[in-house]
């Protein structure tokens, strides 16, 4: 674990919502956290052993939050010369003044602190980010003195990331996020605009205990990609295929030494028994203009990975920048989290809690039903559903066409079987109905590690 702890030394803190210029911020976001290291690195001078360690911050899981209640100060309004004058405006008698207020809280306890439970940061890294810490002087508008430390425990949070029934969201890092930030300052350097700093959401509520969780798969983080500058258009039915070239890219990226989450197939040779990465692509689909385009890709990752397996899979993923499509071109690809991307390509559109979820991409049955639309069809995509570790459906309605505008039916997609000779698996569309909320992502049937059985939460 790492946290690190903020203490307000004037006893308030002085930032306004970024969605709403009318509101105080509280509590203060992580994403104001790693904009104040990165201002302390630069105007430190850029140390690498810093960088290293701002990278390996941006890559962990968004932070819990330890902060109490706030009360909310009257607002102050000042007038102050706007920051472009030139030429006679900058004489005192002849510059403007333009109006601004300052919204600020005063927190009941003047310490806040951040942590991430299951971080475990290399060597070095604790030391260059207790550097970082020690040098930042504020938070949010400079008047917000802080003093900033790092901590080996931190109390009980009150507010953890959640992935459905979150009371708030916050801004917080991601990963690119400090490329991002060195970009927006470059654009304010040239042209004077300074733009909304880059960061990604991240939904937040109260810390509940395991037996209220929501059921889950055993799929769990996305790292997700768009498809970036001329790259074609490629249509929903080649998915399998596009996801295949994402494996093979980074299977490439990962050697000859590429561990079995990666790979997906055991020591021997064989396919492993436990949950590995897939590899989806991200269609345009489930509203009224859509065509089922191709968005993007994501590699989509099993819970419970070590801090090693995890880290293998970043670097692998993180050098892939392009697929190679034949003679269809190539895809460029850019990396989702800095953002604000297409609906199709966020994670919570693939993740929200839903008792009831849908095919994009229809699913590989594991077995030869007697008919393919029939009740037997329906019970084996039931066993799928127990197989990635969510609870039996109450209800599953199987057939050739899927409920989600912008999808074909489940004839038209293609397969990837490099050097199979054995007779395919029907596909199946499908709705899936649970009797409470359960959390994605859900990928069902034997082609749901390359691009089938790709489900969405479906609401009419």
């Amino acid at each position: 674990m790492i946290a690190l702890c903020v203490d307000f030394l004037t006893g308030r803190y002085v930032a306004t919502r970024s969605d709403d210029r009318d509101e105080p911020e509280w509590p203060p976001h992580p994403a104001r956290l790693f904009f104040a290291l990165v201002n302390a690195w630069a105007d430190g001078g850029k140390d690498r052993a810093e960088e290293a360690a701002l990278r390996w911050l941006e890559t962990q899981p968004s932070p819990a939050v330890c902060a109490t209640g706030s009360d909310a100060r009257q607002m102050v309004t000042v007038y102050v010369p706007p920051n472009d004058a030139r030429n006679a405006e900058v004489i005192p008698e002849r510059r403007s003044r333009q109006p601004r207020s300052f919204l600020s809280v005063t927190p009941h306890h003047a310490l806040v602190t951040f942590f991430w439970p299951g971080a475990d940061p290399p060597p070095g890294s604790r030391q260059a980010l207790q550097r970082l810490a020690a040098r930042t002087t504020y938070l949010g508008h400079s008047s917000s003195l802080v003093s900033v430390r790092v901590v080996d425990e931190a109390p009980e949070p009150a507010y953890v990331p959640v992935e459905r029934g979150g009371t708030l969201t916050m801004r917080v890092p991601a990963i690119g996020q400090l490329d991002a930030l060195e970009h927006a300052y470059c654009v304010y350097v040239d042209s004077g605009i300074r733009g909304r700093l880059p960061c990604a959401d991240q939904s937040y509520g109260a810390p509940v205990s395991a037996v209220t969780e929501t059921p889950a798969s055993v799929f769990g983080e996305m790292i997700v990609f768009r498809r970036a500058g001329s790259s074609p258009h490629v249509p929903i039915e080649a998915a399998p295929l596009i996801a295949a070239r994402l494996r093979a890219a980074t299977m490439s990226k990962a050697g000859a030494e590429a561990p079995e989450v990666i790979s997906g197939h055991g020591a021997a040779g064989g396919k492993s028994e436990r949950p590995h990465v897939a590899y989806i692509a991200m269609p345009d689909v489930g509203h009224r203009h859509a065509d089922g385009h191709l968005l993007g890709v994501a590699a989509v990752l099993p819970r419970g990975l070590t801090d090693g397996e995890r880290a293998a899979i970043y670097r692998a993923l993180l050098d892939v920048t392009h697929l190679t499509l034949g003679r269809a071109g190539r895809w460029e690809l850019a990396r989702v989290g800095v953002d604000q991307p297409a609906r199709g390509l966020r994670a919570e559109t693939w993740t929200a809690a839903a008792e009831s979820w849908a095919t994009a991409t229809p699913i590989e049955l594991d077995a030869f039903p007697d008919r393919p639309f029939g009740k037997e069809a329906e019970e084996i995509v039931a066993r799928a559903c127990e197989r990635i570790g969510l609870p039996a459906p109450g209800e599953v309605t199987v057939g050739p066409d899927s409920v989600f505008h912008g999808v074909p039916p489940c004839h038209a997609f293609a397969r990837h079987r490099p050097r199979s000779s054995r007779p395919r698996r029907p596909l199946v569309h499908a709705v899936v109905r649970f009797a409470t909320p359960v959390s994605g992502p859900v990928l069902l049937g034997t082609g749901r590690y390359l691009g089938l059985g790709l489900l969405r939460p479906f609401r009419r």
